[in-house]
């Protein structure tokens, strides 16, 4: 639908080009986060977050760049969206590291880590 509302990402403190996430509200009462490193190939991060009943006005991320804040008519939300917030919300979720199949299916080719490093070893 129609985008009503755009916002960038933070640099973030320890430095670096930040910018590299976009919000964008729109009036399907949805807002989309999309990874710009490469201007000329977005890609959408996850599913639009969802919560307004109306369009979403407008988008404004906190200095730090894990919260944004989205207004509507009539409604407010602030969201959570701290990569390491989600991660270790995950980890209490599922209790364990992604598998070696799991972390080749999500991140390819990367040299796999544990995902939940406060779990013991075997989980």
């Amino acid at each position: 639908n129609y985008v009503t509302s755009v916002a960038f990402s933070p640099a973030p403190p320890e430095g670096g080009t930040g910018g590299e996430t976009l919000a964008s509200g729109s009036d399907d009462a949805t807002i989309i986060l999309w990874d710009v490193s490469n201007p000329r190939s977005p890609v959408q991060l996850g599913a639009p977050l969802a919560g307004h009943t109306d369009d979403v006005a407008s988008v404004a991320f906190s200095p730090d760049g894990k919260t944004l804040a989205s207004g509507g008519w009539g409604t407010i939300i602030l969201w959570d969206v701290s990569v390491e917030s989600w991660q270790a919300r995950a980890c209490r979720i599922a209790n364990r590291n992604l598998t070696q199949e799991e972390w080749k299916r999500y991140f390819g080719e990367e040299a796999y880590r544990k995902t939940c490093a406060e779990l013991a070893e075997g989980k």
